[in-house]
């Protein structure tokens, strides 16, 4: 469905100058250690590479399905970032910038890999249970310990 609106809007920006295009994105964080959504995080979506300094930035909640949208405008970026780091959750998966194409068409999960994915412990088996749908970025994540909290300062 979003991506036959997407197409529309698209396509409607052709024949009519002028026009603006827009995309919408989900970004749905799950616990791997019990599938859960991750309610009430903050998040960071950024618009193209975060080292620039003219990256647009957006921040959002996640609500109680663990969901935060993000509206994107034209000129709609090739890439988009997302930063979960805020304190109380770590992703299990290094984040890197996401073709925003990709992520229209069939959505991108962040699961887990060999740098953070030793700290997260759970069934692995949810990543692909709960992967993401077109639109949809889904980032599986783990709380912080006290512990965590103490290695950095």
């Amino acid at each position: 469905m979003l991506l036959r609106r997407f197409v529309l809007i698209l396509a409607m920006g052709m024949f009519w100058p002028g026009a603006a295009y827009s995309a919408d994105i989900s970004v749905r964080l799950v616990y791997l250690k019990d599938g859960n959504p991750a309610q009430n995080q903050q998040i960071v979506v950024y618009e193209g590479n975060p080292s620039n300094a003219s990256t647009m930035r957006t921040q959002g909640t996640t609500s109680v399905d663990g969901i935060a949208r993000f509206h994107l405008s034209e000129p709609l970026p090739k890439t988009v970032w997302i930063n979960t780091a805020n304190g109380r959750i770590r992703g299990c998966a290094w984040e890197d910038q996401i073709l925003l194409a990709d992520v229209i068409d069939h959505g991108a999960t962040i699961g887990v890999d060999g740098r953070f994915g030793g700290s997260c412990s759970g069934d692995r088996r949810a990543i692909d249970r709960l992967g993401a749908k077109p639109g949809e970025i889904v980032i599986f994540v783990r709380k912080l310990s006290n512990w965590d909290n103490l290695r950095h300062y």
